[in-house]
């Protein structure tokens, strides 16, 4: 009989060669995470419940034919399924990460991985992306349910794509911010940050969602929008970094520890941050908002080179 040479048999990899191997890492643990198949299955059941109230408060709607002011649980049903994507994408699936660099520092593998010269940017982008990963997979469970809102009836295109922006902008500020929060040992503190994470977030979801709701694209105010658009995520990629900033200070400790880490600026940034936008839109008379979000987005990335 033939003899096979071993040397010769090759095993098809589940990722290219080209990517980076701690990013390959976190992707492989993020599949094989018990949270992986629960997302899912939590997510059909949310959607499931949030386009049923949708349908419900529309039919509610049509049997009264009132022409006047809605009452607050018509709106929210209306609106059910979208507050149900932005809790999902902007709080559910980032708390997945709320312990990711604490296994990293307590298990010193963090100290293992910068010995060996891997840099901080290329850990916490590994993570980050993995998270992100993980929940573009999830919004891609989202589509079924579009189109059955389609037959509802009142199925505004424009609307539901500025929301769709707001929920992806949403998940890449949480995302960062909450792997940046997961570096601190203690719960309390995380907590208490994590809640003025998703106030920032909040905020920004919140305007992308007046703008969906009360402006159509296509109209006059076509420029207004897209430039209330783009100051959102620009926003949303600033908390993103000033998150990964955060995890970044906290993997400086493994190697400097005898360095003052720029955590405190970081935190204190991300608290006063509503109150310089808002202060620098305002002395720009609104226009200057991008002008403003990139100051400070070049401010967090030189903060801690």
């Amino acid at each position: 009989m033939p003899t096979v040479n071993q040397t010769e048999i090759s095993f098809p990899s589940d990722y290219p060669s080209r990517l980076d191997p701690f990013l390959v890492k976190e992707l492989r643990l993020a599949l094989r995470h018990r949270w992986f198949l629960g997302s899912f299955l939590f997510v059909h059941v949310i959607m499931l419940l949030a386009v049923s109230a949708e349908w419900l408060c529309l039919r509610k709607a049509d049997a009264s034919g009132s022409s006047g002011p809605l009452d607050g649980f018509t709106i929210l049903g209306r609106n059910g399924f979208w507050i149900a994507a932005h809790l999902i994408m902007g709080l559910v699936l980032p708390l997945r990460g709320f312990d990711a660099l604490q296994e990293e520092l307590r298990g010193r593998n963090a100290e293992l991985l910068l010995v060996a010269g891997m840099s901080r940017w290329r850990i916490m982008r590994g993570k980050w992306i993995s998270q992100m990963a993980l929940s573009m997979l999830v919004l891609g469970n989202f589509l079924p349910y579009l189109v059955v809102r389609y037959f509802f009836g009142g199925f505004n295109f424009s609307s539901n794509l500025v929301h769709l922006f707001g929920v992806v902008t949403g998940s890449v500020a949480m995302n960062g911010l909450v792997l940046g929060i997961s570096g601190y040992a203690s719960y309390l503190t995380r907590f208490v940050l994590l809640a003025v994470a998703f106030g920032n977030v909040f905020v920004a979801a919140g305007t992308v969602s007046a703008v969906a709701n009360y402006t159509d694209i296509y109209g006059p105010a076509l420029l207004r929008t897209v430039f209330i658009v783009l100051c959102c995520i620009a926003y949303a990629v600033l908390l993103c970094l000033v998150g990964l900033q955060l995890g970044r200070a906290h993997l400086k400790q493994c190697l400097l520890p005898w360095e003052l880490l720029p955590t405190r600026n970081m935190v204190v940034l991300l608290v006063l941050l509503p109150f310089i936008l808002t202060a620098g839109t305002v002395m720009t008379l609104g226009w200057g908002g991008v002008l403003v979000l990139g100051v400070m987005i070049f401010v967090v990335v030189r903060l801690d080179p």
